[in-house]
């Protein structure tokens, strides 16, 4: 199923150097991988993938899997992500926006600055520092702010468990993951099995948490 963007409500117009606003919070995401034409990013934990395991957070032969995963086919990769966290792509000229059902880490972009965000973000060494970040990125989960509250026009948040895709000249697509409750059939035998579904979620996530204090 795939719908238009899903915009925060007014917003309380703020202006940054003049600067039309701004893409997500780079300075959140712990880990990078990247080769000549595509970039990834990733913020949280990332439990499995098709054909992956990560051990660890830093787990580099599951993180170089699952980045040729998404060279493959990026959206059948997301689909059977599971963990939680909140991911950026870049290839083949366009963005792609990941967060999972149950990740607490928000991403959110500005439609109009696509072009910039991709010249700027796929460059050889972009510049995350103090005066990249008042430019073209801001730090939104050190605001704090509810989703009735945002400092820039025309911003645009990311549900969880779904993709956006950014195409400079294009609107941005949003596409829900299938595995969301809200997107299934309702019905009694629908409710149950999203009810499992929940519980066998929710004890992975467990799992890992208790398995990486235990290392």
């Amino acid at each position: 199923m795939a719908t238009g963007p899903s915009p925060l409500s007014t917003a309380t117009h703020a202006k940054l150097d003049g600067k039309k606003g701004l893409l997500l919070s780079v300075s959140q995401f712990a880990t990078r991988f990247s080769d000549t034409d595509s970039i990834l990013l990733i913020h949280g934990d990332v439990f499995s993938g098709p054909g992956f395991f990560f051990s660890g957070h830093n787990d580099p032969r599951s993180l170089s899997t699952f980045f040729e995963s998404l060279k493959r086919n990026s959206r059948e990769t997301w689909t059977q992500l599971k963990g939680q966290c909140s991911c950026l792509w870049i290839s083949q000229g366009k963005i792609e926006l990941f967060r999972s059902p149950f990740s607490p880490h928000l991403l959110f972009f500005n439609k109009d600055t696509v072009s910039d965000q991709l010249r700027i973000l796929s460059s050889p060494n972009p510049k995350f520092s103090e005066l990249y970040l008042k430019q073209f990125v801001l730090d939104y989960p050190s605001l704090q702010f509810s989703s009735s509250l945002t400092p820039l026009d025309n911003v645009y948040r990311v549900p969880p468990a779904s993709i956006v895709t950014l195409t400079p000249g294009s609107d941005p697509l949003t596409e829900f993951l299938p595995t969301e409750p809200f997107m299934l059939h309702e019905g009694p035998a629908a409710l149950e099995d999203v009810a499992k579904q929940l519980r066998d979620t929710l004890k992975s996530i467990l799992d890992w948490h208790l398995a990486k204090r235990k290392c």
